[in-house]
């Protein structure tokens, strides 16, 4: 519930603290989801694509990861470059796994094939249904990974809002006759670079803020 409060208290450039928690944008699966979709906009993204390699769970271990590192550092490529184009048995790392790297590289890459073509909130629901990524999650019947689950579902909503915002400004550039661009990727991944920004911004002066904290926090 929290991400619509703190992105209407963000548009009127009102400051806030969130108390016994984290920022939406914070949230560990929240961060998964948007490694997703910032390694789908840029094959050079390592962080994205180190967070990502191994959610939902593809048997690609540390281990792994650091014999592609060392494979791809020893020969002054990037990760992707060295999944595609290295001999990785060589570097000590099973066939089956190769395998697997070089298949959520092809399925990636799909995806970022359709960025000029489609929006934000289509490239995001397909990435989710292609790789399994909230149904992985619920999964698991806890609480916890309910609401992991429901945050990222969340976020869906917010691209889904932007994209529909970007296209209701759009239509009065149709009206005008100019041609209206479509709602990518690469926008929403700017709208939420921004608003990261500000998260970091004035921690250390909480006064003067609106406090956001669930009842329970509130109690005393």
């Amino acid at each position: 519930q929290s991400r619509v409060v703190e992105e209407a208290l963000r548009r009127k450039n009102i400051p806030y603290k969130i108390f016994a928690g984290h920022s939406f944008y914070e949230r560990a699966e929240v961060k998964d989801m948007l490694a997703y979709l910032k390694f789908v906009a840029n094959e050079r993204d390592e962080q994205a694509l180190l967070r990502i390699i191994n959610f939902p769970a593809r048997g690609i271990g540390d281990t792994t990861l650091n014999k592609l590192r060392e494979a791809a550092q020893a020969n002054s490529i990037s990760m992707p470059q060295a999944i595609k184009s290295l001999d990785l048995e060589a570097a000590g790392i099973k066939a089956a796994t190769v395998l697997k790297m070089k298949y959520f590289l092809d399925a990636i890459a799909q995806l970022r094939e359709k960025m000029p073509y489609q929006n934000a909130y289509d490239i995001a629901t397909e990435a989710n249904q292609r790789f399994g990524i909230v149904d992985s999650i619920r999964q698991d019947t806890s609480l916890e990974a309910q609401s992991r689950a429901e945050n990222i579902e969340e976020l869906f909503n917010s691209i889904k809002e932007f994209v529909e915002d970007g296209e209701a400004e759009y239509e009065q550039m149709e009206a005008e006759g100019y041609d209206a661009p479509i709602v990518t990727l690469d926008l929403y991944l700017e709208n939420v670079s921004l608003i990261s920004d500000l998260d970091g911004k004035d921690k250390e002066e909480d006064k003067n803020k609106v406090s956001l904290m669930t009842v329970h926090s509130s109690k005393g």
